[in-house]
């Protein structure tokens, strides 16, 4: 008399309803997973300065299914159960049992495996829920640090211009003290006047030309260190008449006004 197994599948039946929703658990797992990376991908460049393991956790790859969920053992005739080892492998042992258990220990596996993702997940997204708080802080601590880095570079570019508009003070003191210490002629002799005053003019020029090299480099180093293009032109004389006018060196009439007034 044949066996009837028609009770026994029911069981089968059952850890196969168990396989399905174990499976279905997963995909959905991943589905989440990939739901949250894709919403996420557009805030990965602005959000990196809050530096979040949960973002780089949601952004990373979706989680790999568990060895065991491949290994899991299937009937050969999912539909009907109808396959020689489809219910019973050895008398008084479920063929989804495995032998030692093995099969029902993967059950237990992928089982535990997907209640840790879930609480992984469910974990990262009350970390995600705080990250518009934690990039606003991060914000602000930014903000804060470029504050000073920005006050702190103004103070040192501060520091090295200070020598530099010293020297350029200095080298303008110098030039126009070497300028004014050219003696000034008398002209009291009009023979000599013209020939006094055309001396006076070259020695002014003279000092200017040795005092301008190094007036021109003090302006220079100015310009470059604000960052501006050095002027392609100077003034390379002092606006001195070279010779005197004539009309200084003209000794008015005897009997003429000026000379009655003086």
């Amino acid at each position: 008399m044949a066996y009837d197994l028609a009770p026994l599948r029911s069981y089968v039946r059952f850890y196969q309803s168990v396989v399905t929703q174990i499976t279905a658990a997963w995909d959905a797992l991943q589905r989440t997973h990939e739901t949250a990376q894709k919403a996420l991908v557009p805030f990965a460049q602005p959000l990196a300065p809050v530096r979040s393991q949960a973002l780089a956790a949601a952004l990373a790859a979706p989680p790999a299914l568990p060895p065991a969920l491949g290994a899991l053992w299937h009937p050969r005739d999912e539909k009907d159960l109808s396959g020689m080892t489809d219910v019973y492998e050895v008398v008084g042992r479920f063929t989804f049992q495995g032998e030692d258990d093995e099969n029902l220990a993967r059950i237990q596996a992928v089982v535990s495996s997907a209640r840790n993702e879930i609480h992984i997940q469910r974990t990262r997204l009350g970390e995600l829920a705080k990250l518009a708080e934690a990039a606003r802080a991060s914000a602000d601590r930014l903000e804060a640090e470029e504050g000073k880095s920005a006050a702190e570079r103004k103070a040192a570019k501060l520091a090295a211009f200070a020598p530099l508009t010293a020297a350029l003070h200095q080298r303008a003191k110098q030039t126009m003290d070497a300028v004014r210490g050219v003696p000034v002629p008398a002209l009291v002799d009009v023979k000599a006047a013209s020939e006094e005053y055309r001396a006076y003019a070259k020695k002014l020029d003279q000092v200017y030309q040795t005092c301008l090299p190094f007036l021109r480099k003090s302006i220079e180093d100015m310009y470059e260190f604000a960052g501006c293009e050095v002027p392609s032109t100077w003034p390379e004389h002092l606006p001195v008449q070279p010779d005197l006018p004539e009309e200084f060196l003209m000794v008015p009439p005897s009997d003429s006004p000026e000379l009655k007034r003086a």
